[in-house]
């Protein structure tokens, strides 16, 4: 009698609750409204996402500049979804390897490394390196928009991390404290370098290479460690360059690109539009990079030549000589960035 007087209230409660099943059922997707795609989740509509992006040159080079242009840009473009923090001239990490490192680990989200670190988890990077491989900066663009450009960057996903373009620079010249234009100016002379294949470089034309992170150039320029070192004006002049050397020879050694890499965990974490977003704010930083970039060159020429700094151009004879010592250089590094990526970035159109 017992078990058939609650029978009624059993058969209540399990159709209440078949039909708020049915109305959950519904309200998730089952019955109009799409579920969301994988990367889609609402989730990421409402949550904020922080960047975090280290790099170890001053606010004014062209890393800086580049960063605060990305950081207005995706802030904007975001609505505020994505912050940047950002963090100039080492103020997280001193070196270029270790900011890359950083990224790689997750201890930040991006960071703007030259391809010299970059080669040494992907080597094929080092083609950007090639001593005078780009005859002028728009042959260096074509490069970074080419295919060729963009599978390099695909290489670093394996390694963790994800190429979302790149930052471009005017070549290296060259800073020492006594004239160095021709081969025979070489000999003996220490010259600081950051990269394996300015190392080469430095090699090929005669001189003794030393490596060492930019933080501790001005010093060992000062007391005598180095007589000199491959950089940009737009790194010399605002570390007060012309302090320390008083000559500098534009050389145009090597191209400078730096690839914008984002931790990859951090980047598939990311919904959708917030992916497009962060593409097309990189898009238009380098946009406006490489419309600031000769601005910038003068005014860092200027800042030099104002601080007593004596420019030397090579005359057509001695940029030959300095293009065949550097030869065994292309010879050096062929098998290890491969002949076929060597001839198809020299041959861009």
């Amino acid at each position: 009698m017992l078990k058939n007087k609650f029978r009624p209230a059993c058969i209540l409660v399990t159709i209440v609750f078949g039909l708020a099943a049915f109305l959950a059922g519904c309200g998730a997707g089952g019955g109009g409204e799409k579920a969301p795609a994988a990367g889609e989740d609402k989730k990421g509509a409402d949550k904020t996402y922080v960047i975090k992006l280290a790099h170890e040159s001053p606010a004014t080079h062209s890393k800086g500049v580049w960063a605060e242009d990305f950081k207005k840009a995706v802030e904007e473009k975001s609505g505020g979804r994505i912050k940047v923090e950002l963090f100039h001239q080492g103020q997280l990490y001193a070196s270029e390897e270790a900011g890359f490192q950083a990224v790689i680990n997750g201890l930040i989200q991006m960071a703007i490394p030259s391809t010299g670190y970059v080669s040494a988890v992907v080597p094929q990077f080092q083609v950007v390196d090639l001593p005078m491989m780009f005859p002028d900066q728009e042959a260096l663009y074509k490069f970074e928009d080419s295919e060729a450009g963009k599978e390099l960057l695909a290489k670093l996903e394996p390694k963790g991390v994800k190429g979302l373009g790149y930052i471009s620079n005017i070549p290296l010249d060259l800073f020492s404290k006594e004239p160095i234009v021709k081969i025979s100016d070489f000999k003996g002379k220490k010259i600081r370098t950051h990269t394996a294949v300015l190392e080469s470089s430095v090699k090929a034309l005669g001189g003794n290479p030393m490596a060492m992170p930019a933080s501790e150039l001005y010093l060992a320029i000062e007391q005598g460690i180095v007589d000199g070192a491959f950089t940009t004006v737009t790194y010399a002049a605002p570390n007060k360059y012309y302090e320390i050397t008083r000559h500098m020879t534009k050389a145009r050694i090597s191209a400078i690109a730096y690839p914008v890499i984002i931790n990859l965990q951090f980047w598939n974490s990311l919904p959708d539009d917030l992916k497009k977003v962060m593409e097309e704010a990189v898009a238009e930083a380098t946009r406006q990079n490489r419309a600031k970039l000769k601005d910038q060159e003068e005014k860092a020429l200027k800042t030099l030549r104002d601080g007593g700094m004596q420019v030397h151009e090579l005359s057509p004879e001695e940029h030959a000589q300095w293009v065949k010592a550097l030869q065994a250089v292309y010879d050096e590094y062929g098998k290890v960035i491969g002949q076929d990526l060597i001839d198809k970035v020299k041959n861009l159109k």
